[in-house]
């Protein structure tokens, strides 16, 4: 410390300093405070969107099995009327008639 410089004013300017210093160091801290509170807030964000992509999956997939069960019910169904028309034009063939011819767009 140079002679001409009063002791008060040296240790005003160390503390002016070290104040500065103090509030750069604060900044950068809350800086990485705020960088790190949005990083949890995008990671939260992900989980959430992924809890909502797994609810859709979740759906999707009951209302194809739902889908698959009707098809089959369907198909069950489809089976026993061909089998029922089939005796049909086997009753009426038995009666000597001839069944008239079904529309072109089923397939027995």
């Amino acid at each position: 410390m140079p002679e001409w410089m009063p002791p008060t004013i040296a240790v005003a300017i160390i503390t002016l300093i070290g104040t500065l210093v103090g509030v750069v160091m604060t900044r950068q801290t809350a800086k990485e405070t705020n960088e790190i509170n949005e990083s949890d807030r995008l990671i939260q964000n992900l989980a959430a969107e992924v809890e909502r992509q797994d609810a859709r999956l979740d759906k999707l997939d009951r209302t194809v099995q739902e889908q698959g069960e009707q098809i089959r019910h369907l198909q069950v169904q489809e089976w026993s009327l061909k089998r029922y028309i089939a005796t049909l034009i086997d009753r009426i063939r038995a009666l000597g008639s001839e069944p008239p011819e079904p529309p072109p767009s089923v397939n027995l």
